[in-house]
């Protein structure tokens, strides 16, 4: 992403230029940049180029993150207790050329914003709620999102994702932008990418939604029409569930799809890192989208695939 965009600024060609695309890349400077705007809570961060940094940050309380400036997947990205667990963390990673920065833990439900933008004006965003948290990710658990269609909260997050984007001067492209809700209903910025999501969010986009949001991204890097005015919410529900490597390995029948409103499933025999670990995140054995008639009946389906699935 950045080599592309330091062509294209380089030579002056079309599409997302070097100063942007880094802000999408670059942690630091990403939450530097929403800070320095006001276009969200942002929660204290600090470079971490030295373990003198380490200092930078209020170990009285909360616990820390130490995460990779650029990683994806929650790969590279460390959960400390205190300051002696985190100095043995930076001790066995190489921190030379800015690569890592560490921030406070923030407790509370991630979302995900996920947004279409064209000649930087939105043109299509939604909203949806992690089943578990990204950076939890082990062998036999499982991952998940189901999509929020309405309320006060999912019109706040789409406030905050738009305000994000505005801060970061994205003029075309897709974005997917996480975030906490806290216990005290604070929306805390987490970060931002300026691609599609990943995983299964796609597909179910495309079957809440009518569109499929990586084709879009093509089409704004060709210089294509977004082709979203046929776009629009169809009626019911629509999530996914995912289960990591080395679990029970359990599939669900499929005579029993339809009943658990299963309209795709994907199966990866090339999961895990062969020794029984996950490598990172979207690392999925099996994933299953979910359609149904109304959010409880999505949770109930979503519920009874998990039991059928983890079943010993």
């Amino acid at each position: 992403m950045l080599l592309a965009a330091e062509l294209r600024s380089e030579f002056d060609l079309p599409g997302m230029k070097f100063e942007v695309a880094e802000l999408f890349r670059d942690k630091f400077k990403m939450k530097r940049a929403v800070r320095a705007a006001g276009a969200a809570d942002v929660p204290e961060f600090a470079a971490l180029n030295t373990e003198r940094d380490l200092y930078a940050l209020d170990w009285s309380s909360s616990r820390k993150v130490i995460k990779s400036r650029h990683g994806v997947a929650a790969k590279d990205l460390y959960i400390v207790d205190g300051l002696a667990e985190a100095q043995s963390v930076v001790r066995g990673i190489e921190l030379a050329g800015g690569a890592y920065e560490i921030e406070e833990f923030i407790t509370g439900q991630i979302y995900h914003c996920d947004s279409v933008v064209v000649d930087g004006e939105i043109r299509f965003a939604s909203v949806g709620r992690y089943l578990a948290d990204p950076a939890s990710y082990s062998p036999g658990g499982m991952f998940g999102t189901v999509l929020v269609l309405e309320g006060e909260l999912q019109r706040r997050i789409k406030e905050v994702s738009a305000s994000v984007l505005k801060a970061l001067k994205i003029q075309d492209g897709t974005t997917h932008l996480e975030l906490f809700h806290t216990p005290d209903d604070r929306l805390v910025f987490c970060e931002v990418a300026a691609r599609p999501p990943g995983g299964i969010i796609p597909p179910v986009i495309e079957h809440q939604y009518g569109f499929n949001i990586l084709e879009t991204q093509i089409r704004i890097d060709a210089g294509l029409d977004a082709e979203l005015e046929t776009s629009q919410m169809s009626e019911g529900a629509c999530g996914f569930i995912a289960f990591y490597p080395g679990g029970p390995d359990r599939g669900i029948p499929e005579s029993c799809f339809a009943d658990l409103g299963v309209v795709e499933h994907e199966s990866h025999a090339g999961a895990g890192d062969g020794h029984g670990g996950v490598r990172y995140s979207t690392d999925f054995q099996d994933s299953y989208v979910v359609r149904a008639a109304d959010e409880a009946t999505l949770a109930s389906h979503i519920a009874s695939i998990e039991s059928m699935r983890l079943a010993e």
